[in-house]
């Protein structure tokens, strides 16, 4: 549902931008340089921008609990204690500088 949802949104969006396209194409046409975009496109392209977010919000993962009350007791004490570390590696790149 969820991406079905978001597709209808994005289809709504593109149709908009279409409408956008051919309604300057027609204002040129005509020789008219200043002109507004009509409501209908603009609440077209709204109303397709919040089904789009809802779809893709509800097709969210729930939220998983990290508290570390709820990591802790599956650990044992030495898990939690070790703690590596950190690894640098150092390359160095021939041909950026010239030798002195």
């Amino acid at each position: 549902m969820s991406k079905l949802l978001a597709f209808l949104g994005l289809v709504l969006m593109g149709h908009a931008a279409i409408s956008v396209g051919q309604f300057r194409g027609i204002m040129k046409e005509r020789g008219e340089a200043d002109f507004n975009i009509p409501f209908d496109i603009i609440l077209e392209c709204l109303v397709g921008m919040v089904i789009a977010s809802f779809g893709y919000i509800i097709g969210l993962n729930p939220y998983e609990d990290i508290s570390s009350d709820s990591s802790l007791s599956a650990k044992p004490i030495e898990a939690l204690l070790y703690r590596p570390g950190f690894y640098s590696r150092v390359s160095r790149r021939f041909g950026y500088f010239e030798d002195e």
